[in-house]
């Protein structure tokens, strides 16, 4: 799912026309992701290692963008029992002409 942000007088609002130039994809489908790699010229392998579970931890510097990719563990009580659950996401800035 896509959400796009502007920044107006030093703030960053939503833009509901979907022409601000920050975008957030929560959970992307198959359809997205070609999107992005097409689009942005973004490197399908970093873009599917921000979906891997498995995979480190990092920030890559590339020429044209700059690829951040986080692991965030959280703990979860529920009924007594402890369950440890890992949210992966990824922030890319990316150079447009």
């Amino acid at each position: 799912m896509l959400k796009t942000y502007k920044i107006v007088e030093n703030k960053i609002v939503q833009d509901e026309n979907g022409i601000g130039n920050i975008k957030i994809y929560n959970n992307p489908d198959e359809t997205e992701k070609k999107f992005v790699v097409e689009e942005y010229k973004l490197d399908e392998h970093t873009l599917n290692s921000s979906f891997d579970a498995d995979e480190l931890a990092r920030i890559e510097f590339e020429p044209d963008h700059l690829a951040m990719i986080f692991k965030s563990p959280r703990i979860i009580l529920q009924k007594s029992r402890f369950f440890s659950v890992l949210t992966l996401w990824a922030l890319f800035c990316l150079k447009i002409n």
